[in-house]
């Protein structure tokens, strides 16, 4: 599961974190990368070639921009 942003006591985020539910554990912050953006309430979408597109989000303003995540 990927985990991309967010925010949490006003600071908003640009790392990205993986998940594994089977293992419980988070991948370790080196193995992800870090977004070119700081979002929060971003929307993704796994493509079909495996990528995820990131759209949009919020900064301190809204977000027209998007990003791709390469596994």
């Amino acid at each position: 599961m990927l985990i991309a942003g967010g925010e949490t006591i006003g600071v908003i985020f640009s790392s990205t974190e993986l998940y594994d539910p089977v293992t419980n554990s988070f991948a370790a912050l080196a193995a992800t990368p870090v977004m070119n953006t700081a979002r929060d309430l971003a929307t993704a979408a796994l493509l079909s070639n495996g990528k995820v597109l990131i759209a949009g989000g919020y900064d301190n303003a809204f977000l027209s921009s998007i990003e791709l995540y390469t596994p």
